[in-house]
């Protein structure tokens, strides 16, 4: 009796367990759900924090994330916990701090972004050591000043990957009350708004080497993680959002979703290679085939990839018109740009060049404010056979002339030879 009771029990046991695991995988809320992480100077900041940037939580919670709020001097403040990140979003605006007391280091958000993460940094007048590591780690360089300073005049990227559709911009002009920053020169970095005033602690030897007057700037990684610097904690409050009549929250809300991969994704599926003009039909994807041995010198052939855009919560078809194909074998043999369809595919037809060996067909796309794109699918080029080659070879014409004309210079020296030696017997 006591066995059955105990196996009713384990039954139960399981099948509560699929219930929960059920209801967990089909729940999209728990699915998509995502955590940011805010982390401030002070545990009792938090509370003004919430008052004074209602909006910008507002905005987050839209996009679908939990937002978790701590304070740098939090002892129990950590990123990851059994090798497990805990976040997705790191927004750092520990604005005068410049140590964690926690087990959480610099490195750590260092990382964090090194692990494909996201983080946001927001900084001020005399920003803490905290914000300048940051900051300077991923290219960006504060000047320091005792006044917070008010910048007008300010101009907009329009790169629209990043900061949208500007005509639908509820005003022209933004409210920024900070600081500027100097901007790295490097192809991963990109400055979002500027402004006209000098920067006065560019030294000239080194003004070459960095973009000034930078406001907010960002840069993405090369494993597309994503990360935004700005020199004003109060360009993202209610107030700023108010005074500006709604278009700092309008940046800000695009900002957030480039900043948490929310719009500006690429992906790509459905690569295919195949020989063309091939028995039974042309159509047939040769690279699927399980005796498929490569391709042969001189072969035509067709590339296609599948490119798709992440934009407004859905894959859309990429349209953009400079995806290019590279044939390589260490260099580039062929590098062709692909012609795109409708649903998104892209395709490129070209000739195997007449050098066997193994290739690559490589598609490496990147572009500004769009995460990067690699694929590479390698596959080997042999030889003609011997049985394979032409029966007469253009190239080979100037030798069968040779030989002819070696077949004929020996008939007319026999010919003549011959001819002597009768003339001599004749004479005698």
């Amino acid at each position: 009796m006591s066995r059955l009771f105990n196996c009713v029990t384990i039954l139960l046991y399981v099948t509560h367990g699929l219930t929960l695991l059920s209801s967990a995988t089909t729940d999209p809320q728990h699915v998509s759900t995502k955590d940011t992480l805010v982390i401030l100077d002070k545990s009792a900041a938090i509370t003004g924090f919430k008052q004074s940037h209602s909006a910008l939580l507002k905005l987050i919670e839209n996009l679908g994330h939990t937002v978790h709020i701590k304070s740098a001097d939090d002892s129990n403040l950590k990123l990851s916990k059994y090798g497990e990140y805990l976040y997705d979003n790191v927004l750092v605006f520990c604005l005068q701090s410049d140590v964690f007391r926690g087990s959480l280091r610099v490195k750590d958000v260092l990382d964090f972004i090194d692990a494909g993460r996201n983080v946001l940094i927001a900084g001020s007048h005399a920003p803490g050591s905290i914000i300048s590591e940051l900051a300077a780690d991923v290219g960006f360089g504060f000047k320091e000043t005792t006044n917070k300073r008010e910048y007008a005049n300010h101009k907009l990227n329009d790169l629209h990957y990043v900061v949208g559709d500007k005509s639908k911009y509820p005003a022209t002009s933004f409210s920024f009350s900070g600081m500027q920053m100097k901007m790295l020169k490097n192809e991963l970095s990109l400055e979002i708004l500027t402004n006209s005033a000098p920067v006065d602690d560019i030294r000239p030897s080194s003004a070459n080497k960095f973009i000034n007057n930078v406001l907010i700037g960002l840069t993405q990684a090369r494993n597309n993680a994503r990360v935004i610097v700005s020199g004003s904690f109060d360009f993202f409050g209610d107030a700023a959002f108010e005074s500006s009549k709604q278009a700092n929250k309008h940046l800000t809300n695009e900002l957030l979703r480039w900043l948490f991969q929310e719009k500006s994704v690429l992906r790509y599926s459905h690569v295919q290679h195949r020989k063309l003009n091939i028995d039974p039909e042309p159509s047939t994807d040769i690279a699927t085939q399980t005796h498929f041995e490569g391709y042969t010198i001189m072969d035509d052939l067709e590339y296609s990839i599948k490119i798709e855009i992440y934009e407004n919560g859905k894959w859309i078809p990429y349209t953009g018109d400079d995806v290019q194909l590279e044939f390589v074998r260490i260099d580039p043999f062929v590098i062709q740009t692909m012609k795109r369809n409708q649903d998104g595919t892209y395709v490129a037809h070209f000739k195997v060049p007449d050098v066997y060996g193994v290739y690559k067909f490589q598609v490496d796309y990147k572009k500004e404010g769009l995460t990067y794109l690699h694929s590479s699918t390698q596959v080997s080029v042999r030889p003609l056979r011997h049985n394979e080659y032409e029966r007469y070879i253009y190239s080979a014409y100037p030798y069968y002339l040779s030989a002819f004309l070696m077949m004929a210079y020996l008939y007319i020296f026999s010919f003549v030879y011959l001819y002597q030696q009768k003339e001599k017997r004749n004479n005698k």
